[in-house]
């Protein structure tokens, strides 16, 4: 073996024939791409509308993209470089869903939910700090459900619902203070539900119109001049409480044309000028008596308004015929009846195109796209017509639309009213090949649509109408597979003799094996599966992963025994059957458990018990019930399972509702702590020994409570109750931080040494009555971090607290326009590691020293908008490790070093690190040789730079 000295000098003699190594800091890389297999993922984009930003037409769409972000706001130039993620609205892998875009003017509004405030109203400009929630309507995470969106004066006409009025009219301008209830209809709680909100361009001025229900007229027809003294009740179409349910509200020439039944003639069309007096019953297309004409698709070429009805003279015949009107009921006729009988031609897909009406039907041989000019004549198939359109849309001058061909499947046409033709093939071969175009809509001159193309799953793409400009715009949910998934269990298995020096387990599918035990010491090839427990493809999913003093103890699934106890040395051998609980394949499933000493607590059913605690030392002998909380095959579900002193707390039910219990490993030493019937207790944590917890009691509410493992020792801490409602406990070097609600003050930071005089509240970010957001709490020494919104300047942003007022200060706003959502707070070995949004380069690693100059990105993953969204933080020795998608290969383990030069992670720099840098000298990612660990810099090659790193160090020893 080399010394350390002849080491040393050769890595000397590297670097004199190098320029000097500049300083640098270790960055995130990824461990191993587990999972090399491809799946046609797909993100099913939406419809896109396009506003003009300051920097051109861009599309609006939404878009499921990687498992790290969800279905979340995209934003696209047209081209694939300028397609990325607009905004992460629920940070993770929650999705924010955005749904209804409705443009104005150059903003976009939409529906979304962030995860805190529910379905609510947001609008964006095109830029990540411009997409706000407008207004959190129906406050908390309750949801106002925003819908029926509608453009008046520009503003937003919508209907919302809030926790007072229920469903009603409100207007927005894009602001919270512009966002109010614009009438309420149906005073009190109950909803008037207005639906069909339409702009209507009357003689008088724009108005909006619409339907709603104010309780004594039932579903009638409203209007609105964008004001509360002008919103009223426009016509009682059908008298009394039934209504006449108007809907298909269009803008005919000045006038409403909507479809509605006045309880003699059945749903017919009806025209409005905007006054009751002109508010008039169109044409009784369906003359025999209350039958419905059912007018749909109101769509005017020019002066003349065509739709579909039904004119049979038979109630029963269901079949509905083209037909026109010049909004008088003379000029109100059928104009072909294409399908001649009963069934009808039902056409759809009614649009305006070159002075024509364009639209689908069937003349009894099959469905194909239609041309009229509103004469019986003039009213034909559209030559060399596929079958089945859909979707048809103009865009660019051209009419397109998806159909069906035998010889390559349902794809993508153009037309260009005369003559159609096959854009492209772009699942290529003959059906079940087919792209399926769906959502299509125009950009801007281009068409926008999603299809998929057999690789990359459904897909946002564009097209000119020709196959050279049919192409995909962009791949946002990568077609290759993560091995991870958002609960990849990584836990940590440390040596006893040091804590620097351990194992990384956790459960990854390689796409072959399945999901099941892998292991990892930060390196490629030390990567690797412990062992396919359910062989084959099937998957074992080990999962409540604990630590037992360097063994692995976890549940997992094989085809003998089902889910039951497992234990692993890391090594394919040393990965056995600890117990089969439940005898044969229906398995225990144990629960995720706690270590204590020698032994981990944790809940099982053997199939005669019901989930109860269990014990085991990780010896078949040595796993047992602990105690039958609840005899009888239902058995007590104990959960929460947590240690404090020599005891292990946990939640279960003994028939009378959720009661704390503990245990010291032994039967006898398992007991219940009483406080109260169903008395919930939730946030076991320890305080140094000593049980802290929330619990509810009859006539006190739910108070902060401690317990020494007696009966007697366990008890409120506070001796004042007011429902304090503690959340969030963390415990600070003896003082427990958490959040508490007090009438009027709302929910803010308190602490307490536990006694009732100790129990104080800590500080008011946000003022009396409003929340102040605080989420993600975790302790560093005696001081702990925590995402806050102190709801006046910085919005969700990192805080920090050393338990008084003055000392509860935000740690950096880092994304100012709007909150960075710090998530995944970890403390590695005194540094704050997070994941969060900065608004530019979407939820990447960060970590923070406590100050803002201290509070950096760590590595943006996921280049530009795109987000990796970290997850699974777990530190072993001086190494972070975690899950992240680049959007290039799915979510896979990544890892970073703590201390620098640290190569091998065993706390000190030395001869070892050297060696496997030595080893590594000279090559590049990809490369045989390759060790991410060994790149110091960061910039993808192991070379004299990242020497000069490591022997800058050399003999140190990490903190």
């Amino acid at each position: 073996m080399r010394s350390i000295d002849r080491i040393a000098s050769a890595a000397a003699a590297v670097i004199a024939l190098t320029l000097a190594g500049t300083a640098g800091a270790q960055v995130p890389y990824l461990v191993k791409d587990i999972n090399l297999t491809s799946s046609n993922a797909s993100s099913n984009p939406t419809a896109a509308v396009w506003i003009t930003t300051g920097a051109g037409p861009r599309a609006i769409f939404s878009a499921d993209g990687p498992l790290a972000t969800g279905l979340e706001l995209y934003i696209s130039d047209g081209t694939a470089a300028g397609t990325a993620l607009l905004k992460d609205i629920n940070p993770g892998v929650g999705s924010g869903q955005p749904l209804n875009l409705f443009k104005i003017g150059n903003r976009v509004f939409f529906t979304a939910n962030d995860g805190t405030n529910g379905r609510e109203l947001w609008v964006t400009d095109g830029t990540a700090a411009g997409t706000q929630l407008v207004k959190d309507i129906n406050p908390g995470s309750a949801s106002s459900t925003p819908g029926n969106f509608a453009e008046l004066n520009g503003n937003l006409i919508f209907s919302a619902t809030d926790a007072t009025n229920g469903t009603e009219l409100w207007t927005s301008d894009g602001t919270a203070g512009g966002t109010v209830l614009l009438a309420n209809i149906r005073p009190g709680s109950s909803s008037s539900s207005p639906t069909g909100m339409t702009r209507i361009s009357f003689a008088g001025g724009a108005r909006v119109i619409f339907a709603a229900d104010d309780g004594t007229n039932g579903n009638e027809l409203w209007v609105t001049d964008g004001t509360t003294p002008g919103t009223a009740l426009l016509k009682d179409i059908r008298s009394g409480s039934i209504g006449s349910s108007p809907t298909g509200f269009y803008d005919f020439n000045g006038k409403a044309v909507f479809s509605a039944s006045d309880g003699t003639n059945g749903s017919e069309p009806w025209i409005s000028d905007g006054t009751a007096g002109g508010t008039v019953l169109l044409a009784n297309i369906r003359a025999s008596g209350t039958g419905d004409s059912s007018p749909t698709g109101f769509t005017a070429v020019g002066t003349t308004l065509f739709f579909a009805a039904n004119g049979g003279t038979a109630v029963s015949e269901p079949g509905s015929e083209l037909y026109k009107s010049d909004g008088t009921t003379p000029g109100t006729v059928l104009v072909k009846d294409i399908n001649p009988g009963t069934s009808g031609s039902a056409p759809s897909n009614l649009v305006a195109f070159g002075g024509k009406l364009y639209f689908t039907a069937s003349d009894g041989t099959g469905i194909t796209l239609w041309t009229s000019d509103g004469t019986a004549a003039g009213t034909v198939s559209v030559a060399a017509s596929p079958t089945s359109p859909t979707s048809v849309t103009v865009s660019g001058g051209k009419l397109f639309f998806a159909a069906f061909n035998a010889a390559v499947g349902t794809e993508l046409y153009s037309s260009n009213g005369l003559t159609i033709s096959l854009a492209k093939d772009i699942f290529a071969g003959a059906s079940p090949s087919d792209s399926s175009p769906q959502n299509l809509s125009d950009f801007n001159g281009k068409l926008f649509f999603s299809a998929t193309d057999g690789s990359t799953g459904r897909e946002p793409w564009t097209s000119d109408g020709t196959a050279a400009g049919t192409s995909l715009l962009r791949d946002i949910k990568t077609g290759n597979s993560g091995s991870m998934d958002s609960s990849a269990n990584l836990t940590a298995v440390v040596t006893l003799a040091n804590p620097n020096i351990g194992t990384l387990f956790m459960r990854a599918n390689d796409g072959v094996a399945g999901a099941e035990l892998w292991k990892s010491d930060g390196s490629d090839a030390g990567t690797q599966l412990v062992r396919d427990i359910n062989s084959g493809s099937a998957s074992s999913n080990p999962a409540s992963m604990v630590d037992l003093n360097g063994t692995l103890i976890c549940s997992a699934i094989d085809a003998l025994n089902g889910q039951e106890l497992w234990k692993s040395d890391g090594t394919g051998l040393g990965t056995v059957l600890v117990q089969d609980i439940w005898p044969g394949v229906n398995g225990s499933s144990p629960t995720q458990g706690a270590r204590l000493g020698g032994q981990v607590i944790f809940a099982a059913n053997n199939g005669t018990n019901g989930l109860e605690p269990y014990v085991t030392d990780g010896t078949a002998a040595g796993t047992s019930l602990l105690l039958d909380v609840s005899p009888g095959l239902t058995g007590s579900n104990p959960s929460n399972f947590t240690r404090s002193g020599t005891l292990v707390y946990f939640v279960a039910n003994d028939g009378t509702g959720a009661q704390l219990y503990r245990t010291d490993g032994t039967p006898g030493g398992t007991f219940k702590l009483p406080i109260d019937t169903a008395s919930a207790p939730g946030s076991l944590t320890d305080v140094n020994g000593t049980l802290a917890f929330s619990a509810f009691k009859t006539g006190e509410g739910r108070e902060l409570w401690k317990s020494d493992g007696t009966v007697a020792g366990t008890v409120r801490v506070r001796l004042t109750p007011t429902n304090f409602q503690p959340q969030l406990l963390v415990n600070a070097n003896g003082t427990l931080f958490f959040t508490a609600t007090t009438p009027a003050i709302g929910r803010k930071l308190w602490k307490s040494d536990l006694t009732s005089v100790g129990t104080v509240q800590v500080a008011n970010l946000a003022g009396n009555g409003t929340d102040d957001g605080i989420t993600n709490m975790v302790s560093i020494g005696s001081t702990v971090y925590f995402q806050a919104n102190d709801g006046i300047v910085n919005g969700a942003e990192l805080w920090k607290s050393d338990g008084t007022g003055p000392g509860t200060v935000i740690v950096k706003n880092i994304a100012p326009s709007g909150g960075s959502f710090p998530t995944n707070l970890t403390n590695v070995r005194g540094t704050l590691y997070f994941a969060c949004t900065d608004g530019t380069n979407g939820n990447e690693l960060y970590k923070s020293d406590g100050t803002a100059a201290g509070t950096v990105l760590v590595g943006d993953i996921a280049p530009g908008f795109n987000s990796s969204t970290p997850q699974n933080l777990v530190a072993i020795g001086t190494r972070l490790y975690f899950t992240a998608d680049d959007g290039a290969i799915g979510r896979e383990l990544w890892a970073v070093s703590v201390c620098l030069g640290d190569v091998d992670g065993n706390g000190s720099v030395g001869a070892n690190d050297l060696s496997i840098l030595l080893t590594a000298y000279g090559t590049s990612r990809g490369q045989a040789g390759w060790d991410p660990r060994a790149d110091l810099d960061g910039n993808g090659s192991i070379g004299a730079n990242d020497l000069s790193l490591l022997l800058g160090r050399f003999g140190a020893v990490c903190p």
